[in-house]
């Protein structure tokens, strides 16, 4: 059975697996071999590869390529053995398992070399992200801001309301995005809607309507300049309540 990472214990006396993304390796002599596995969670977990174990598994190991996924199976029960304490040394502060089995999942391309200091293209974006851990902390960071800022107005009686992103057009505020309509007649022009600037006059038609708290996390779309201060389009924090 497969586990996920989260649920793993850091003490196991039974086998478990791992997936993740297999780190650059190292080997000390032929029989002993690490690298680092960096999981879907972002933990990084040190590898311990011995050949005395399965020498299968570990030729395996030893052929992988850096920045592959992987599956891996693994025991964290350290084994008593002069490998160990090699291991324990060269891993330091890293918490520590042993490779019992091992299957590369895809390929990475070898043309491709990863440096801390890497810039990728806009067509290989998933890669910017992957190795820059600082653009995945924003992810993670803005993630637990709204959900933590959504149950804290939850929990002081507000109603979170999704309106409707198509909307009609208006003169007022910035200049919008149009989308066309199928529905078409002989007797009226071509029918677009309008892409929501804001949901300010939903806000308004819910407080009208006795919803007095209300909050949605907005998709808003502008079609203005493009400057440092200014994107096509965001999500905007909306509330609104009766006092």
């Amino acid at each position: 059975m497969t586990n996920r990472n989260s649920d793993l214990p850091l003490q196991s006396q039974t086998d478990n697996v791992l997936v993740g993304f297999l780190g650059k390796r190292r080997n000390v002599g032929k029989s002993l071999s690490f690298a680092d596995l960096t999981t879907p969670s972002g933990q990084v977990i040190q590898i311990c590869s011995r050949a005395q174990d399965d020498g299968h598994a570990h030729q395996a190991f030893r052929q992988v390529p850096g920045n592959a996924p992987v599956r891996v199976q693994i025991t964290r029960e350290p084994p008593a053995s002069q490998d160990a304490q090699d291991a324990s040394a060269v891993t330091g502060s890293k918490q520590l398992v042993y490779l019992q089995g091992i299957d590369q999942l895809n390929d990475f391309p070898s043309q491709i070399f990863v440096t801390p200091n890497s810039v990728f293209p806009q067509n290989k974006r998933h890669l910017q992200i992957r190795f820059h851990k600082d653009l995945q902390l924003r992810l993670r960071f803005r993630s637990w801001l709204k959900g933590f800022m959504s149950q804290r107005l939850l929990d002081k009686g507000f109603v979170d309301v999704e309106t409707p992103t198509l909307f009609k057009s208006t003169s007022e505020g910035a200049r919008e995005f149009l989308v066309p309509a199928r529905r078409r007649s002989n007797a009226s022009p071509p029918h677009a809607y309008a892409l929501s600037q804001s949901p300010q006059q939903y806000k308004q038609v819910l407080m009208a309507s006795g919803i007095g708290r209300y909050m949605q996390w907005a998709r808003c779309y502008r079609d203005e300049d493009f400057r440092a201060d200014r994107q096509p389009e965001f999500s905007q924090a909306s509330t609104a309540f009766i006092s």
